[in-house]
């Protein structure tokens, strides 16, 4: 995938990597493929990389009191993995692909052959998943303000942010 494309498909990620060291990030991510129906992360299952979701959909769930929660959904442009790449533990949901799926993978080891070989593109995607967790956590802060208040969740962040103010945008 050009740069180009990279940064079209993940505008707030490739920001946050930013112009000088997103170049260096397309090659170095690895392309899974998906049927529907397959997993790409099990909860509690050790795991490693971040998951750009090129295209296809996916259902986010969690298993709690002997029973499967959906508790979200990612698209395209959406991202997953992040918690256990950034800490090195178990996944904390299932994803289930719902649609066929093209993924691109920024594995652990690649990551760290970056720290090594490139410390400052690693410190710049690093950066970015650090934005990335930044936003799950408001999204889902949002979501139990909400449901504990039984009001209406507070504006959406990061792709559905970006893609609102393209669509409502007056120009000004």
């Amino acid at each position: 995938m050009s740069t180009s494309a990279f940064s079209e498909r993940f505008p707030r990620f490739s920001a946050a990597v930013g112009a000088t060291h997103l170049p260096e990030l397309p090659p170095l991510l690895a392309r899974w493929t998906l049927a529907a129906g397959e997993c790409a992360t099990r909860q509690d299952e050790t795991g490693g990389a971040l998951v750009l979701v090129e295209s296809g959909e996916a259902e986010v769930s969690v298993h709690r009191g002997g029973r499967d929660w959906i508790v979200g959904h990612i698209g395209p442009g959406g991202a997953f993995g992040e918690v256990s790449l950034a800490d090195g533990g178990p996944h904390s949901a299932t994803v289930t692909a719902q649609s066929p799926m093209s993924l691109l993978v920024l594995e652990r080891s690649t990551l760290a052959m970056m720290k090594r070989d490139a410390p400052a593109a690693a410190a710049a995607v690093q950066r970015a998943i650090c934005h990335t967790l930044a936003d799950r956590v408001r999204e889902k802060s949002d979501q139990v303000e909400a449901s504990a208040t039984g009001t209406v969740a507070k504006a959406p962040r990061g792709a559905l942010a970006t893609l609102a103010a393209l669509l409502f945008s007056t120009g000004a």
